[in-house]
């Protein structure tokens, strides 16, 4: 169980309407940059033009979490020493961040797999049975100045801890190329089957296609 202390140098709370112009910015920045090894500019382009980018659904139905760090202290950094994160992070880093959004993620009890208000292929009047479907992972983006501190693993605790208090006993996502390490670490396993071997490849409005890994594994046995 993730927990977050009275006093902390990370905050994660709900995600508001308020933040969808800053969540914009940060997926921007985030996919541009933590995505250039893994996709060609067009594809990425074509990515944060047709499929990445807020999405209201996910707000308003209080599954989305943002992540927050406060303006620095005068006489130094803190330290969050929590069991489960360690969180390190520089001072100029910080002062970049000025207390605003650094990360983001939620999950969802629809069936819409991926994809921001933009995207066209949305299923989210198609509500999802605990019982026999997967709980959605969705929209995990971090600031590139905090990646590798754990703050990603912070915001999917949360969410795997709030599908399952909603009764699902499965999580599924579809991974950008660039995030298939960091769930595998969490215990995901690629989907296969015989048709796609469980890479999902999408067409975008600029002709390029983006390609996914559909991933899951099991909350609750």
């Amino acid at each position: 169980m993730s927990s977050i202390p009275s006093k902390p140098l990370l905050t994660i709370r709900l995600a508001t309407l308020d933040d969808i112009s800053t969540l914009t910015t940060l997926i921007s920045i985030s996919v541009r940059t933590l995505h250039a090894s893994f996709y060609t500019q067009a594809e990425i382009e074509g990515s944060l033009s047709s499929v990445y980018g807020a999405d209201t659904t996910l707000i308003k139905d209080g599954n989305y979490f943002v992540v927050t760090i406060p303006v620095p202290p005068h006489n130094g950094i803190h330290q969050n020493h929590q069991k489960s994160l360690e969180v390190k992070v520089e001072e100029k880093a910080i002062e970049k961040a000025n207390g605003r959004i650094i990360a983001c993620g939620g999950w969802s009890f629809r069936s819409t797999l991926y994809g921001g208000d933009q995207f066209s292929f949305r299923n989210d009047d198609n509500l999802m049975n605990p019982e026999t479907d997967a709980a959605k992972i969705r929209a995990f983006f971090v600031h590139p100045d905090f990646t590798r501190m754990g703050i990603g693993g912070l915001i999917l605790d949360r969410c795997e801890e709030e599908a399952m208090k909603k009764g699902f006993k499965r999580a599924e996502m579809g991974s950008t190329l660039a995030g298939v390490d960091f769930y595998r670490k969490r215990g995901y396993e690629v989907l296969m089957d015989q048709e796609t071997e469980g890479m999902e490849e999408r067409q975008l409005a600029n002709g390029e296609a983006l390609r996914l890994m559909r991933m899951g594994r099991v909350l609750v046995k």
